[in-house]
């Protein structure tokens, strides 16, 4: 529709052809045609629901009996916290051979070999070496929604915006194998939905720390709800426009759960309105600016620099700010200190390997008091990186927080007892 609008032609959109489909428009003409869908893209995935209140005790008992006779599971966090408390709890129940973790904390080198074990694990066998286990866990989170191509006989997730489920679940059964366990033959997903208040309402709808937005989960929720199937690509639509369709609230709910529908609407609505007031304060302008061209380089903005205030940076996308940090030892800093000059391109290089992102609400402010070496600021690789320096226990102190580089676990953090 924007792009019709800029267009300024006059062709209308029908929308009334099935999905999947391809659509197009020119200035005087639109069209759309349905695409079939492929027989191995074309699948029932069988849900089963599983109450989050059981621990993940209960999840690993679930697994082992799902595993018995072989197989490879995947079980997606929504956080790096939870896919680490998850991970330590199900070692406990599988080898350590068969249980692996990965998400985007851990220093760039060991998440670069952890996604490679996990394509040698999982991928598909197009003239790579696969090795596939024949049992294994991979306790993962978003990292592995899109970016690599994985498939897995199980799959268990926590519960996400309905989009990002379809996603995860494109993980499932992805491959042609011919040799999946016969008590995994059909693609299952198993889906962690919080528990209910005494109220009836899901606790993450009332809930504060969450990833995604209350009232898109409450709605994914209400939308499965009584579902044991979801049919690929069939339902895919309807359940999409469910969750992310202009629909007023569903009759036949309870009190508790339409007054908690109206608040996380009403918070959605705001959060909308604020980010296109935000849109519209961008410097980048439109395609018929008029104006002089100088005057759309004015104030130029880096997106990379964490030290400008967000009202100061050309942003490519809403989100928190992230500070990207390398831990080194003291004895390692010193020599960075010794060098003067900034680290040529194999010397930066290998200090991004030692390098990640964190955005954690708690330490991002403490973080950025961190210094950046001279000559880390006069290389285009390292100039926004913060110097994070480690202990012998590979740990250090940031703000009210403890942080420790775990070699198993990646970047773990945790509250200083007596912090506030």
């Amino acid at each position: 529709e924007a792009f019709r609008k800029g267009l300024g032609g006059k062709a209308q959109l029908a929308g009334t052809v099935s999905y999947p489909r391809v659509t197009w428009l020119t200035w005087n003409d639109s069209g759309e045609q349905h695409v079939d869908t492929s027989d191995q893209s074309r699948k029932i995935i069988h849900l089963r629901h599983l109450d989050e209140g059981n621990g993940e005790s209960r999840l690993g008992e679930g697994l082992c009996a799902a595993l018995e006779a072989g197989g490879c599971a995947a079980v997606i966090c929504n956080t790096v916290n939870r896919a680490q408390e998850v991970y330590t709890e199900l070692k406990r129940c599988f080898d350590e051979t068969e249980i692996d973790l990965l998400h985007a904390r851990f220093p760039f080198g060991e998440r670069e070999e952890r996604e490679r074990r996990a394509l040698a694990h999982f991928g598909k066998p197009d003239g790579r070496d696969i090795e596939r286990p024949h049992r294994a866990v991979l306790v993962s989170t978003q990292v592995i929604e899109q970016s690599l191509d994985l498939d897995f006989d199980l799959m268990v997730t926590d519960l996400a915006p309905i989009d990002l489920i379809l996603q995860r679940a494109g993980r499932l059964h992805r491959h042609d194998r011919p040799d999946r366990p016969e008590t995994l033959i059909e693609p299952t997903l198993w889906l962690r939905a919080s528990q209910l208040t005494d109220k009836g309402v899901p606790a993450f709808a009332t809930g504060r720390r969450i990833v995604y937005d209350q009232h898109v989960l409450l709605r994914t929720w209400l939308a499965l709800q009584g579902r044991s199937a979801i049919r690929v690509p069939d339902d895919v639509e309807d359940l999409v426009e469910s969750v992310y369709g202009d629909r007023e609230c569903p009759d036949g709910l309870g009190d508790s759960l339409v007054e908690v529908w109206c608040e996380t609407k009403a918070k959605l609505d705001k959060t909308f309105e604020l980010e296109r007031a935000e849109a519209q304060d961008r410097w980048i302008k439109s395609p018929d600016f008029d104006g002089a061209l100088w005057r759309m380089t004015i104030n130029a903005r880096e997106e990379d620099n964490p030290e400008l205030h967000p009202a100061h940076r050309a942003l490519t996308r809403l989100g928190g700010p992230t500070v990207n940090i390398v831990c080194l030892t003291e004895s390692e800093a010193a020599v960075e200190n010794e060098r003067g000059g900034p680290p040529d391109y194999r010397e930066a290089e290998a200090l991004l390997k030692r390098s990640l992102s964190v955005s954690h609400r708690g330490i991002i402010h403490a973080l950025l008091d961190q210094p950046t070496l001279p000559g880390w600021q006069r290389s285009a690789l390292l100039r926004h990186h913060r110097l994070l320096l480690l202990d012998e226990s590979r740990s250090a102190s940031v703000g009210n927080y403890r942080i420790r580089i775990d070699p198993e676990l990646g970047l773990t953090i945790k509250r200083n007892e007596g912090g506030v």
